[in-house]
């Protein structure tokens, strides 16, 4: 019996053989796949079983190197009993890695990182380009379908609605005629669909679509994008003006800076449930947003509006307690590294895991909600004894 190889070559996750289960077969270790995938996508058993079997579904037989280095043998499960298990010797492995794994996850890295340099640099030009043109507006403003705009601007009795897009291709731009018209479809009153873009990427083909669409296209100085503007020195003047609206509000300078975090991490939350949730139906945030609230605050959006008296159309995290939004942000953003970490998911199990980290966090809110005697999310005083 030969020793146990190395899986992998060094750029990729360690791994730890010692909780991989393993057999001798033809001559060679043929190692459990879902226990594999337990390791390089930093998941559970359940999830990496999941992704497997949607993995297996897709690749079918037209793998040679996957198909003829992988084999069904019985090993050992946890409850001691033998079952045909799915197995792979190491050139499979390796294969498999280097073919699927390793160049999605650098994709979906990718995305998380252009959509966090989107909201950290292009939309504070966009921002300051509205302002300059005497716009009043409001920033990732949430809808009744828990969708959410990037921004809506009004002047002089013209509302826009505005989606964003830094960088530009043919399915970014379908993708933004797409969610445009529909955010628009959800206003009761005549609103103008609008995508942002900066200058130096829009084309012919932009141009013409939208005309075709009736999407109006906000060209955002070219100059400005390549970097004359000191872009940290937008993003202060973004954050100073959402700052401003918050506190005519009547908004303490602490509530303001966790709220602003809030809309940064909520914004990553988005993105991470798009890239990792296979055909996600069209309300996915909606959905997932209403599995936080109601794991982490026992009450589902609806009842939050309710509860904090604000309409359908706000969101109701504007009205939230520091703690409440701190507590928030943390929930989204442990979900969001957990998606990050896990290759593909079906729906169901995305709403898994939205469910475990709010009900993780739901009992730490608790805890900190009897301390202060307070309901963290409307801050009154909670009854003795009581919720």
């Amino acid at each position: 019996m030969s020793n146990i190889p190395c899986l992998f070559s060094n750029d990729t996750p360690p791994v730890n053989l010692d909780k991989i289960r393993r057999i001798w077969h033809n001559n060679e270790w043929y190692f459990n796949v879902t226990d594999v995938l337990v390791q390089i996508l930093e998941t559970d058993y359940k999830h990496a079983k999941s992704i497997w079997s949607t993995m297996k579904q897709r690749l079918g037989d037209a793998y040679p190197v996957i198909t003829e280095n992988r084999t069904q043998l019985k090993m050992k499960a946890i409850s001691g009993k033998m079952y045909l298990t799915d197995v792979m010797n190491a050139k499979g492995l390796t294969y498999l890695y280097n073919e699927f794994l390793k160049p999605n996850l650098r994709r979906k890295q990718k995305r998380l990182q252009d959509n966090k340099d989107e909201v950290e640099q292009f939309h504070p030009r966009v921002e300051a380009f509205l302002l300059q043109d005497g716009y009043e507006i409001q920033h990732h403003v949430s809808l009744p379908s828990g969708c959410i705009i990037d921004f809506v601007a009004k002047k002089a009795g013209q509302t826009l609605v505005i989606e964003c897009k830094s960088s530009l291709s043919q399915g970014k731009l379908y993708d933004a005629v797409g969610q445009i018209l529909c955010y628009c479809a959800e206003f009761e009153h005549l609103v103008t669909p609008c995508i942002a873009l900066p200058t130096q990427i829009i084309n012919d083909y932009a141009i013409s679509t939208c005309k075709r669409m009736q999407i109006q296209l906000l060209e955002i100085g070219d100059d400005s994008w390549k970097g004359t503007i000191d872009p940290h020195q937008e993003l202060r003047r973004a954050v100073k003006f959402v700052s401003t609206q918050y506190r005519t509000q009547g908004k303490s300078d602490t509530w303001v800076d966790i709220r602003i975090q809030t809309i940064i991490s909520n914004k990553q939350f988005i993105e991470a449930l798009k890239a990792a949730v296979v055909n996600a139906p069209s309300n996915l945030y909606a959905q997932a947003t209403d599995r936080v609230y109601l794991g982490l605050w026992e009450r589902t959006t609806a009842q939050l509006r309710n509860e904090l008296q604000v309409d359908e159309r706000k969101n109701p995290r504007d009205s939230f307690g520091e703690y409440a939004l701190i507590y928030t942000r943390l929930t989204e953003m442990v979900i969001t590294n957990k998606l990050d970490n896990i290759e593909i998911v079906t729906m169901t199990m995305a709403m898994d895991i939205v469910w475990e980290v709010a009900q993780l966090i739901h009992t730490q809110a608790q805890a900190t909600a009897h301390a202060l005697g307070m309901d963290l999310v409307t801050e009154k005083r909670l009854l003795s004894g009581g919720e």
